[in-house]
């Protein structure tokens, strides 16, 4: 497992099932976790157990990619710092790490139809190179049909092979 410290995990659906599990399990190893859902409270309650300085709930709805925007800016906003050795990896960072702004200013650069394209590429030419029996963790909110009106309901390229095994997907 990666080194945990100052690591941040989001995790969507964190008020119960799987994702509860896993923010619980993860937190209990040293992650930082940054949970979503759509109801707070709710998600609140449910992760009562590990409130502290290394827990963000906020708000997340698959379908409203307002949400999906917010909690990003959230998470950064509240622990940006603990990024910025991974940062400088990659960026000159002359004045610290980039705030949610300039974050958010490039989520807004990049075309979301364009994205899709060349991640369903990518997720194809995975597909490509599972064997019968592989097993792949697939969104459930996904297959369930939470999009934005009017986006397609196509099964992700990478669910197709467990769907020839007769295998369930999603939660």
């Amino acid at each position: 497992m990666i080194e945990p410290t100052g690591r941040v995990v989001m995790i969507s659906g964190a008020s119960r099932g799987i994702g509860r599990a896993i923010a619980l399990t993860l937190h209990a190893k040293g992650y930082t976790i940054s949970a979503g859902a759509r109801d707070v409270a709710a998600l609140e309650v449910a992760l009562d157990a590990i409130r502290g300085d290394r827990l963000l709930c906020a708000t997340y709805e698959a379908a409203d990619r307002a949400t999906h925007t917010a909690w990003v800016e959230a998470t950064l906003s509240a622990f940006g710092r603990a990024k910025e050795i991974f940062f400088k990896n990659f960026l000159k960072l002359k004045h610290a790490i980039p705030s949610h702004d300039t974050f958010s200013e490039v989520f807004r650069i990049i075309d979301p139809k364009a994205l899709d394209a060349a991640f369903s590429k990518v997720l194809a030419d995975v597909a490509k190179l599972l064997k019968d029996g592989d097993i792949i963790a697939i969104d459930g909110k996904a297959l369930r049909g939470a999009r934005d009106p009017g986006e397609s309901a196509r099964m992700p390229p990478i669910a197709r092979p467990r769907s020839r095994q007769r295998s369930k997907l999603g939660s």
